[in-house]
């Protein structure tokens, strides 16, 4: 490679998988020159003393509810940076952010640990305590698929939209969470980006703002982040360039790929491309570009000019099946087939936890092309293919030699429990080398125990109850 030119040609390098690696030359010497000023100056992109990373796992708080409840103690906290709450919903009528499910967050009896005894604290409460013992952050997310109406309708009404910036921000303090996260799925029109940008650019502005009241600084304590669609077409619609320098990080949902909706067969949360070891070498795509999540993260990257000390790569718990594949007779090969239907699911229809796989009766195989596996019954030619703690390793030696900013599991509650050697958190956290990025709470300092008192001190949530309790116990000390 000639490092000496600059022309805009594709030049590359390439990693420990063999895959081009983005470089400064894969774009032209202006967007590269803009690019490297943009990083200079966004003082958010994440730049640790030490090469550590993000290892983050979504909660959702209908897990309590599954077949096999989980609850937040059930987290294998020493192995985590980030844990998303999902999801606080956007009302339909005035924007605000509010709790879709009050007994799962505030009332539901679900801590084992006697100092929450008998005070019934909910899913919120009982994170809160266990990252203040355990050092990670709690961050709220707000939207996902079911509330992308309502998310819609915010964005386009400016009174809605206000609200909703206000309520986001009061209700991530009062509640006692360290940042939000979006997740809009997804921006369709020219109209809706423009407006998913001005509001996180008031979002940020105001957790700013709240930062400065309590610490006469802003050194970016309350994250943002955007939960963003893995294929390009969802991508090229966000204005994610000027999104950017409001972006904690970005989580790259690298999975669904294929499913009930395709046309044939593929791996849902395959990291490379489908394509290229396709059965018939010829396969369509259901999507805009190729369905993989180097793809995704090479485009982030070399096109859109984001660090890859941004990017959080997302693995899925799940597998998504497709039943009567057309199989090709003597050939062990089940990816780009014809199939009808997707069977019955665990979750729902087509899907099922990967503590729930392989199905019964099948073997657990794995597929180093694609970095992704899958199991078979050949009596009902049915495919699954989903994340193993194999494909996971693999994803974290990615995430490595990218230098991308790490990794998030969606959902936790479909993870193997803690102690399996297979859970697929354990296989993240072992893959990036124990390496990860701890960082306190900011409700661990008493400014800003001090400061949620005087402005809410006197809520009778359980978030409220905690911090009297913590900051009655500091000043004893």
């Amino acid at each position: 490679m000639n490092n000496n030119k600059c022309n805009g040609t594709m030049e590359f390098e390439y990693n420990a998988f063999g895959k081009p690696l983005p470089t400064s030359n894969s774009i032209s010497c202006t967007e590269s020159r803009q690019q490297s000023q943009q990083h200079q100056n966004n003082s958010r992109t994440p730049l640790p003393a030490e090469r550590s990373f993000v290892s983050a796992v979504y909660f959702t708080n209908w897990s309590p509810y599954k077949k096999a409840p989980f609850f937040p103690h059930c987290i294998d906290t020493k192995k985590i940076t980030h844990v998303y709450y999902a999801f606080l919903n956007i009302n339909g009528d005035t924007g605000c952010v509010e709790s879709h499910d009050s007994w799962a967050d505030f009332e539901l009896p679900v801590s084992t640990d006697k100092e929450l005894e008998g005070s019934s604290p909910g899913c919120i409460a009982e994170l809160f305590h266990l990252k203040i013992k355990h050092r990670f952050k709690v961050i709220m997310s707000i939207g996902g698929w079911s509330n992308k109406d309502n998310f819609r309708k915010a964005l386009l009404n400016e009174k809605m939209l206000q609200t909703l910036v206000k309520t986001s921000v009061e209700q991530m303090f009062s509640l006692g969470f360290d940042g939000i996260d979006l997740d809009f799925e997804y921006p369709e029109t020219e109209m809706e980006s423009s407006q998913y940008l001005k509001l996180a650019a008031l979002i940020r502005k105001q957790l700013d703002d709240l930062e400065y009241s309590i610490f006469g600084v802003v050194d970016s304590k309350f994250e943002l982040s955007v939960a963003v669609p893995g294929f390009k077409e969802g991508l090229q619609r966000m204005k994610i360039k000027e999104m950017d320098q409001f972006v904690t990080y970005w989580n790259m949902m690298t999975y669904d790929y294929y499913g009930a909706w395709s046309t044939q067969t593929g791996y849902h949360s395959g990291l490379f491309d489908s394509l290229s070891y396709s059965v018939t070498g010829t396969m369509k795509h259901d999507n805009a570009g190729r369905l993989c999540g180097d793809d995704i993260t090479t485009f982030m990257i070399s096109k859109l000019g984001i660090s890859p000390k941004k990017i959080v790569l997302g693995i899925g718990t799940h597998g998504r099946s497709f039943t009567n594949v057309a199989q090709k007779s003597n050939s062990s090969s089940y990816i780009g087939l014809p199939f009808q239907g997707t069977g019955p699911g665990e979750t729902e229809e087509g899907v099922w936890p990967y503590n729930s796989l392989p199905l019964k009766g099948t073997k657990e195989e794995y597929d180093t092309h694609f970095v992704s596996a899958y199991c078979f019954n050949k009596s009902t030619r049915t495919l699954v293919t989903y994340d193993n703690a194999t494909s996971v390793n693999a994803k974290a030696n990615y995430i490595e030699t990218m230098n991308l900013a790490g990794g998030f599991i969606w959902d936790i509650s479909g993870d193997k429990r803690e102690g399996a050697e297979d859970s697929l958190l354990c296989a993240l956290y072992k893959g990036l080398s124990r390496t990860i990025k701890k960082e306190k709470s900011a409700y661990s300092e008493r400014e800003t125990l001090h400061y949620y008192l005087s402005n809410y001190g006197s809520q009778q949530n359980p978030i409220a109850l905690l911090i009297r309790k913590m900051y009655k116990n500091l000043s004893e000390h």
